[in-house]
C-alpha cells in the first residue's frame, strides 16, 4: 500500500471517531494492523481512545487495548492513562485498577485518576490505601490528589484519615490552596467536626463561593442552622453574592428551624437574583412553606412554576401528605399524570403517606392499580409505603398480601408489617412475623423490639415477653428510651409491677412516658396505689411536668383506694396547669370524687364542665348509686335524657344498681325495657346481674329465678351468684341450693360460692336454735 494511502485511512480514523462512529473506525483501524500495511503511531490510538472514552463502550476500549499490545505500546504512559479512565468511566474498576497495575512506570495522572475513580465508585477505603500506596512511591501528590482523596475520607466519615492526609497537606505547605482548602472544610464538615471545618475555613486567605457552600451546607446538614444563618448574612458583607447551592440550603435551614420569616426574605432576594425561575429552587422553597406550616405559599410557588417537572410535584404532593391533606393530594396527583408526567416511587410514597393519614382506602387502592401498571410492587420503598397504608386503612389483610409478595424485604417493611398488626390489635400474627424475621436471618432492631413489647402488652403474653426482653439484653447494641417505654409498659399491662419497677430503675434517661407507665402501674394492679402518688410526686421533684395522661393515672390510683386527700391534692394541680376545662379530666375528677364519697365534689365538678357527655353522666350516676343515692342517680338519668345525651350498656348498669339499692323493682323493669326496645342495646351479664340482684335485694328470689331461666343466653357465675347472695340474706335454702348447683356446674372450685352457702346453713341453724329457745 502506498503511503498516501495509508495516510488517508489513518485520516478516515480519526475523522470517523470524530464523528462518533466508532464502530465503522475500529475495523479500518484492525485491518491496516492486520496487514502491517503501514506503521501506527500512539497518536491514532489515543483518538480511538477517545471515540471509546465519549461513548463509553468498554468492549470497543478492550479491542484497542489487544491491538495496542498487537503493535508494543503497553508501556506508553499516555495510552494506559487513557485506559484506566476508560474502564473506570465504564464502571469496570477491578479492570481499571488491573490497568493500572499492569503499568510499568506511574505518573500523577495514573495515581489520580486510580484514586477518583475509586471515589467516583464509593469506594472510599481502597481510595485512601491507594493514596498511601502514591506516598510510598517516588511520585508526589499534588492539589488534585489531596482533594480527591480528602472526598474519600468524607464519603466514609474518616475522622482519623482525614486528619492524617491534613497533616500532609501541612508539611507540603498548600493549606491556603483554594481547591484543597475547600475540601478540607467539606471533608470536616462531612465528619461532622464543624469547629475543625470552621478552623480552616477561617485560615483561607480567599474565599470563593464554594468555600462559603461547603461551610453553610456542613452547617445544614448537620442541623446547626443558627451558624448556617450568620454565614449567610457574613458572606453579604463581605462582598460575596450567593449562589443557587447557598439558596437551597438557605431554605432548607428555614424549614428545619420553622422560620418562616426568614424563608420570605430568602424568598426574595433569590427572586431578585435571577435564579429562583428553575424548578429546582420552586421545589426547594415548597418544601421549605410547608415545613415552615405555609402551605398556601407553597401552593403560590406551585402555581406560579411555568413547567412543573417530577420535582416541583413532588415537593407539593409530600406537602400535602405533611399536612394530612390526602384528597389534595390525589387531586394533585390526577393533575400530574394529565399533565403527561409519569410518577416515580417517590411519588406514589408521598400520595400514599397522604391516603394513611386520613385513611382513605378506596384512593390508596386506586393508587396501588398504578403501582402495579409500573411494576413497582417489588420495590421495598413502594411496597413499605403500601403495606403501611393498608395497615393504618385498617386493611391489614391486604397489606400482608403485598408483604408475603416482595422477593426480598429489609428491616423496614418487616417493622412496617409488624407495626401494623399491632396497631390493629393481632398481637399474635405481630408475634408469629418477629419469629419469622428471625428465621430469615434478619435482626430485629429497636423499633421491632419497640412494636413487639405492645403487642405482648396487647395479649397478655407475659411468658414470650419476657423471652423477647432476655433476647433484647443479649443484642449487641441494647436499647434506647423508646424500646424502655414500651417494654416497662408491657410488663404493666400484663400486671407485673415488679418486673415494670426493675426495667425503671435500669433505665438510665427517663422520660414523662416512663413515669406515667409506671404511675399508671400502680394505679392497675391492687394495693400499689400508694406507690402511685410516691412516683408522682417524685417525678415532680426530678423536673418532670406531668402531662393529661399522668394525671388520669394519678386520678385512678385515688379511686381505687378511696383516697380524698390526694384527689384534692391532684385537682389543684389540675386547675394549675389549666386542665380543669378538659372533658376528659373533668370526667375522671367526677369519678374520682364518686368514688371517694364525697358525691357535693363530684356534684360541683360536673356542673363546672363546660361538655357534659355519656361519660360525664355516667361517672355522676354511678357515683350516686354506689354512694347510696339511688333517687339522685335516677334524677340524673331522667336529666341526662333531657339533655339529649344517649345512655350507653355503662349507664343502665349504674341505673340497675341505683333501683337495686332503692327498691324501686317496677321501675327498673320499666328501665330495662326501654334499654332493649327503644334504644336497641341488647342487654349482657352485667345487666342480667343487676336485673336479678335487684329483684334478690327486694325479696323476690322466685320472680329472679324465673328471670334467670327465662333468659336467651347462658347465665354466667356471676348471674348464679348474684341469686345465691339473695338466698342467703333471705334464708332461702331450696333455692340456694338450686343456685349453688349452678354455679358448681361452671366453676367447681368456686370458693366465694362455698362461702355463701356455709353462711346460709349457720344462719338457718343459728334460727332454728332462736326458735326452740323461744318455744321453750
Amino acid at each position: 500500500m502506498r503511503r498516501t494511502d495509508a495516510s488517508s485511512s489513518v485520516r478516515l480514523i480519526r475523522r470517523l471517531c470524530i464523528e462518533g462512529k466508532l464502530s465503522e473506525a475500529l475495523p479500518v483501524l484492525e485491518d491496516i494492523i492486520s496487514r502491517q500495511k503501514c506503521p501506527i503511531s500512539a497518536s491514532v490510538f489515543l483518538d480511538v481512545l477517545r471515540g471509546c472514552f465519549r461513548k463509553k463502550d468498554l468492549e470497543a476500549g478492550r479491542r484497542v487495548k489487544f491491538l495496542i499490545i498487537k503493535c508494543g505500546f503497553e508501556s506508553d504512559l499516555l495510552l494506559g492513562n487513557h485506559l484506566i479512565r476508560l474502564f473506570s468511566a465504564g464502571g469496570n474498576l477491578s479492570e481499571a485498577l488491573q490497568q493500572f497495575r499492569n503499568l510499568p512506570k506511574k505518573d500523577e495522572y495514573a495515581w489520580n485518576t486510580i484514586i477518583s475513580a475509586h471515589v467516583k465508585h464509593k469506594k472510599g477505603r481502597q481510595a485512601i490505601e491507594l493514596y498511601h500506596e502514591m506516598v510510598l512511591s517516588t511520585v508526589e501528590p499534588d492539589v488534585f490528589t489531596y482533594a480527591v482523596v480528602l472526598k474519600a475520607c468524607a464519603s466514609i466519615a474518616s475522622l482519623g484519615q482525614g486528619r492524617v492526609i491534613h497533616f500532609h497537606i501541612l508539611s507540603r505547605g498548600l493549606e491556603h490552596d483554594p481547591l484543597v482548602g475547600n475540601t478540607l472544610v467539606d471533608m470536616y464538615c462531612k465528619c461532622g467536626r464543624l469547629v475543625e471545618a470552621r478552623q480552616v475555613f477561617s485560615n483561607l486567605p480567599k474565599r470563593d463561593i464554594v468555600s462559603w457552600n461547603a461551610m453553610i451546607v456542613g452547617c445544614v446538614q448537620h442541623k446547626n442552622d443558627v451558624e448556617a444563618f450568620q454565614l449567610y448574612e457574613q458572606m453579604q458583607d463581605e462582598g460575596m453574592k450567593p449562589d443557587t447551592v447557598t439558596y437551597m440550603f438557605m431554605l432548607k435551614a428555614c424549614g428545619n428551624m420553622g422560620a418562616l420569616d426568614q424563608g420570605r426574605l430568602i424568598h426574595i432576594n433569590l427572586t431578585k437574583s435571577g435564579l429562583g425561575k428553575d424548578r429546582f429552587a420552586g421545589s426547594n422553597l415548597i418544601d421549605m412553606y410547608v415545613k415552615c406550616g405555609s402551605l398556601d405559599e407553597a401552593r403560590q410557588v406551585f402555581q406560579n412554576i411555568p413547567n412543573r417537572d417530577i420535582f416541583v410535584w413532588t415537593s407539593m404532593i409530600a406537602g400535602c401528605a405533611e399536612h394530612g391533606l390526602g384528597e389534595e393530594a390525589f387531586h394533585l396527583f390526577q393533575g400530574m399524570l394529565s399533565e403527561g408526567l409519569k410518577p416515580d416511587k417517590i411519588i406514589f410514597v408521598s400520595v400514599l403517606k397522604a391516603f394513611s393519614s386520613i385513611k382513605a382506602l378506596d384512593w390508596g387502592k386506586l393508587i396501588h392499580a398504578h403501582i402495579l401498571e409500573k411494576k413497582l410492587e417489588s420495590d421495598i420503598y413502594v411496597a413499605s409505603a403500601l403495606v403501611g397504608m393498608y395497615a393504618r386503612c385498617g386493611s391489614i389483610d391486604n397489606a400482608h398480601k403485598v408483604f408475603l409478595k416482595l422477593p426480598q424485604r429489609d428491616i423496614v417493611v418487616w417493622n412496617t408489617m409488624i407495626a401494623g398488626f399491632v396497631q390493629q390489635e393481632r398481637g399474635q400474627d405481630a408475634l408469629n412475623l418477629f419469629e419469622r424475621m428471625q428465621k430469615e436471618g434478619m435482626k430485629p432492631d429497636n423499633f421491632t423490639f419497640s412494636s413487639i413489647f405492645k403487642a405482648c402488652g396487647s395479649i397478655l403474653a407475659l411468658d414470650q415477653g419476657k423471652f423477647i426482653h432476655k433476647q433484647l439484653e443479649e443484642s449487641s447494641f441494647g436499647f434506647d428510651l423508646i424500646v424502655g417505654n414500651s417494654l416497662l409498659d408491657m410488663y404493666v399491662k400484663c400486671g407485673s409491677i415488679d418486673e415494670a419497677r426493675k426495667v425503671f430503675l435500669s433505665l438510665h434517661n427517663r422520660d414523662v412516658v416512663t413515669w406515667t407507665s409506671m404511675i399508671g402501674g400502680f394505679a392497675q394492679v391492687g394495693g400499689h396505689a400508694q406507690e402511685a402518688f410516691v412516683f408522682f410526686k417524685k417525678m415532680q421533684e426530678e423536673g418532670f411536668k406531668p402531662n393529661k395522661v399522668t394525671f388520669l393515672c394519678a386520678l385512678k390510683a385515688c379511686s381505687s383506694v378511696s383516697t380524698l386527700s390526694y384527689g384534692k391534692l391532684i385537682h389543684a394541680q389540675l386547675i394549675d396547669n389549666g386542665f380543669e376545662a378538659d372533658s376528659v379530666i373533668g370526667n375522671a375528677l367526677v369519678h374520682m370524687y364518686a368514688k371517694c364519697g364525697s358525691i357535693d365534689e363530684a356534684r360541683q365538678v360536673f356542673l363546672k364542665l363546660p361538655k357534659r357527655d355519656v361519660i360525664s353522666w355516667n361517672a355522676m350516676i354511678d357515683g350516686c348509686a354506689q354512694q347510696g343515692y339511688g333517687k339522685e342517680a335516677l334524677h340524673l338519668f331522667e336529666g341526662m335524657r333531657q339533655n339529649g345525651v344517649v345512655p350507653n350498656e355503662a349507664t343502665f348498669v349504674s341505673v340497675f344498681a341505683a333501683c337495686s339499692h332503692t327498691g324501686l323493682v317496677s321501675e327498673g323493669y320499666s328501665l330495662f325495657r326501654y334499654m332493649h326496645k327503644n334504644l336497641g342495646i341488647t342487654p349482657d351479664m352485667n345487666h342480667y346481674a343487676c336485673m336479678v340482684d335487684l329483684l334478690g335485694r327486694a325479696g323476690k328470689l322466685s320472680e329472679a329465678h324465673s328471670f334467670i331461666l327465662k333468659m336467651p343466653v347462658q347465665p354466667t357465675v356471676v348471674v348464679w351468684m348474684s341469686l345465691l347472695g339473695a338466698c342467703r340474706t333471705h334464708c332461702n335454702l331450696e333455692l340456694g341450693k338450686l343456685s349453688f348447683a349452678s354455679i358448681l356446674k361452671l366453676d367447681p372450685s368456686n370458693a366465694a360460692a362455698h362461702s355463701l352457702m356455709s353462711n346460709m346453713y349457720d344462719l338457718l341453724a343459728d334460727q332454728t336454735v332462736t326458735q326452740s329457745q323461744i318455744v321453750r
